[in-house]
């Protein structure tokens, strides 16, 4: 290398610039005082060969006014309540100004001494910003201040959308059926951000998606996962989320929730004497419990009349095959379980609930002697106490 050539950038003629010769025995070489004494600006260094040929050439902008930029490091992964917003501040001498190149949603400056602090809030709109940093009546420099964060948003596979979220989304078990076109798109900081992340309802089965280095948001097909056995478990909330590995650290963020569908219940209450019970079904796969103990095992010290009592009520070819699809929870006090009276009232309520759960059940059940009379709740709340 033979010449180096410095200079200021930008449009225009009259711009200073100055030739100078390298140390060809050091590794580092010291820029004309000349640049020190500018104080800032944007400036090009170009590297030139012994027969004048350009070798490199590179640009730099610096403000020696402008100590450090902090951008706090936090998660890019939201918690389930959203982004929290971030304080970034510039340390810098006294007289140094900082204000915004375009127009930005409100963000707040406050000056501390010789320190600004910008408050960032927490939409993807502000994740990057521009400022003009520099001297009221001297060179300044334009500033870029990225906060990393991601977002995400529902839409159509082909479609990118122009809305992006940071809390978890309503996810439809519409979106996960093997034809569905709907995707969960996510948004990166920036292209080249990260590589490669998981999406899934649980790590070891989540799916890998490699991301394009052009490229700063992906598509996920929903359809990938109809196959899940979340998306098929409706007893409770489920979680779809997506890991990101970055500085040796793996992330996990919740982007969306499969409500669990409320479990729906039929309640009968049924009397005999000094005996009282209730009885509450649910979809299930058919068990009957007495106070806690299989129906059988509860009442085997019955009377046989008793027993036969509860098994014609089983064995109605009606209430057989609704009692198949259901799991039934009774409680009763009074009297024993060794008497005829308890076991009436277990098959009373049994057929009360199964009234609520079919009501066209209700006069068959009346016409075979189950049903006894009505029991009002608060007959079983004062029994109770």
């Amino acid at each position: 290398m033979k010449t180096i050539v410095i200079g200021e950038e930008g449009v225009g003629g009259g711009k200073w610039r100055q030739e100078f010769y390298p140390d060809t025995d050091g590794q580092e070489q010291e820029l004309p005082s000349e640049i020190r004494n500018r104080k800032g600006g944007w400036f090009f260094l170009r590297f030139y060969d012994a027969k004048d040929e350009l070798i490199e050439s590179m640009d730099f902008r610096f403000l020696s006014g402008l100590k450090n930029i902090s951008v706090p490091r936090l998660s890019p992964l939201p918690s389930e309540q959203g982004h929290k917003p971030a304080r970034v501040q510039l340390f810098h001498e006294p007289g140094i100004m900082i204000q915004a190149t375009e127009d930005l949603p409100k963000i707040p400056i406050e000056r501390e001494g010789s320190q600004t602090i910008l408050t960032i809030p927490p939409n993807y709109g502000s994740d990057v910003t521009r400022w003009l940093v520099g001297y009221e009546d001297g060179p300044k420099v334009k500033v870029t201040v990225l906060v990393e964060r991601l977002w995400w948003s529902l839409g159509e596979e082909a479609a990118e959308p122009v809305q992006w979220e940071d809390k978890p989304l309503p996810l439809s078990l519409d979106y996960l059926t093997a034809i569905s076109k709907k995707a969960m798109w996510l948004r990166f900081p920036k292209c080249r951000w990260v590589d490669t992340i998981f999406v899934g309802f649980e790590r070891p089965k989540a799916r890998q998606y490699s991301i394009k280095v052009a490229e700063k948001t992906l598509a996920v097909p929903l359809r990938e996962f109809a196959d899940a056995k979340e998306a098929m478990d409706q007893t409770q909330d489920q979680r779809l989320k997506v890991w990101i590995k970055r500085h040796g650290e793996e992330m996990e963020g919740v982007v969306a929730v499969i409500r669990a569908i409320p479990l729906q219940k039929w309640v009968g209450f049924g009397r005999y004497k000094t005996a009282v019970a209730r009885a509450e079904l649910q979809h299930g796969s058919g068990k009957i419990t007495v106070n806690g103990s299989p129906i059988v095992q509860y009442f085997r010290e019955a009377p046989l009349k008793a027993r036969r009592f509860l098994e014609r009520l089983q064995e109605l070819p009606e209430a057989s095959e609704a009692f198949s699809q259901l799991d039934a929870c009774v409680k009763v006090r009074g009297s024993s379980p060794n008497t005829m009276r308890q076991a009436k009232a277990v098959a009373h309520a049994l057929a009360r609930a199964l009234m609520k759960y079919d009501p066209e059940l209700k006069p068959f059940l009346k016409r075979q002697g189950f049903g006894g009379v009505t029991v009002p709740s608060m007959c079983w709340m004062r029994d109770r106490q």
